[in-house]
């Protein structure tokens, strides 16, 4: 009995086990509604809910769509019908395959249902057909993989419908995303966009502008590496004048030898400049806000300054490190300045002068190294004025109102009335209260 019981005991632990295993390997299966299918020479992988696109056959696609042999436009499908069961399912992803590298479509429409896009159409050869890329409006992708228009050389535009605005779902742009775009020469970049990976745009030689919206946080190893006719970076800011940036990667910008314009922001956190992040620039003057904070070696090598911003005061600098406690590369400890070995050569005379707080390791870097300095106390050339901000604590509030009753009832006279006068009719009066009441309440959307 005993070794029935046990012999029963054994079978029940196997055929439990074996369940188990079924139930694990059903969950690990990707639930397809179908095999693979191919419909007029595009090769779909067909899942429960959705479609993806694996492969496409353009000899046998234009012989479908004859049209396309004239006008070169390759459309992706937004949808398909499953013909086994009648269904239709939407196209939600182009998936990497390598007949994408001898792609002959001069321009091709990506669908709005697409989330994923790992597919590349340039190669190590440079691709000399693609033109266009057009992102239906309503896009929903998200990411834009890895090399998807490496050496696309005749890339001119890229945007949704016929702009140059990419997607603003986009978050994250892969490395070598657009190296090699040679004929590229506006982006807009995502409004969501956080991330620019390695070399994302590195050699796209004829890009001119680029701004980045208040959401981009790191912008990675020559990430804009030998643009060299770049000529102007925005860094767009949120209404308190701040936005999301923590880190300019490593050689970021190096060789951007037209780069004369750019306005670093202030940040809501800290933020670095990386090595070699500014070399042979293009660069006469910048002013640095105080939440960077470090600036590695060999940032500015080769960039000639110029004394060509003032102070407050008319005393002219070239460089402004307003971070009181900004970690600065100096030759210590076998490490290199900021500006590499450009001046080593250099008196004092002809070196930029530097402006920053007294005291600051800014103060103490330009003694070490014989950089003229100049002290502007508290100044920043940072501070976003907000009209309705009476207190100056970069916010709208209620204490807000109390400088303004004050001043109303003669008990104070200091008070900046371009601020407070927020209603724009010269004076400061009750009129000013109400904006500001209803502001607070969300009744107005803007104030000023």
């Amino acid at each position: 009995m005993k070794k029935m019981l046990a012999c029963l005991l054994c079978m029940a632990m196997v055929l439990s086990m074996a369940v188990c295993g079924m139930t694990a390997d059903a969950a690990e299966t990707p639930e397809k509604s179908g095999k693979s299918v191919t419909y007029g020479g595009i090769t779909y992988d067909i899942y429960k809910d959705h479609a993806e696109v694996t492969k496409v056959d353009l000899d046998v696609y234009t012989g479908y769509n004859p049209e396309y042999a004239e006008n070169k436009v390759f459309a992706f499908p937004k949808e398909i019908q499953y013909q086994e069961t009648g269904e239709i399912k939407p196209v939600t992803a182009l998936r990497y395959n390598d007949c994408y590298r001898n792609f002959s479509a001069k321009k091709i429409i990506i669908p709005s249902s697409v989330t994923t896009c790992k597919i590349g159409f340039g190669n190590y050869t440079p691709n000399e057909v693609l033109e266009e890329v057009t992102f239906e409006n309503g896009s929903q992708l998200k990411r834009l993989y890895g090399s998807i228009f490496w050496n696309c050389v005749a890339l001119n535009r890229v945007g949704i419908d016929n702009t140059d605005q990419l997607p603003d779902d986009i978050v994250w742009i892969d490395e070598h995303a657009f190296e090699g775009c040679s004929s590229l020469t506006s982006i807009k970049l995502p409004k969501k966009l956080t991330t620019i990976s390695t070399e994302a745009f590195k050699d796209c030689v004829n890009l001119k502008e680029v701004t980045f919206s208040p959401s981009i946080q790191i912008c990675h190893e020559k990430a804009f590496y030998n643009c060299t006719n770049l000529s102007r970076i925005i860094f767009e800011t949120n209404s308190d004048g701040k936005n999301d940036l923590k880190r300019l990667g490593v050689s970021a910008f190096e060789n951007c030898k037209n780069l004369k314009e750019i306005n670093l922001p202030m940040s809501s956190t800290s933020y670095s400049i990386g090595l070699e992040c500014f070399k042979n620039t293009g660069l006469t003057s910048i002013n640095i806000p105080d939440c960077v904070s470090e600036i590695e070696r060999r940032a500015f090598e080769g960039v000639k300054f110029e004394n060509n911003l003032k102070t407050p005061k008319g005393e002219k600098y070239a460089i402004g490190i307003f971070g009181p406690q900004a970690e600065i590369a100096q030759p210590s400890n076998y490490t290199e300045s900021i500006f590499g070995d450009t001046y080593n050569d250099k008196t004092k005379d002809d070196r930029p002068t530097i402006a920053g707080l007294a005291y600051s390791t800014a103060n103490d870097f330009a003694i070490k190294e014989d950089f003229y300095f100049i002290s502007v106390g508290d100044w920043n050339p940072f501070k976003v004025i907000l009209p309705g901000d009476v207190n100056g604590d970069s916010e709208i509030n209620v204490y807000d109102i109390t400088p303004i009753i004050r001043y109303i009832n003669h008990l104070s006279s200091d008070i900046d009335i371009t601020i407070a006068d927020v209603n724009g009719d010269g004076e400061v009066n009750v009129f000013d209260i109400t904006k500001i009441i209803r502001y607070i309440n969300g009744l107005d959307e803007k104030i000023g």
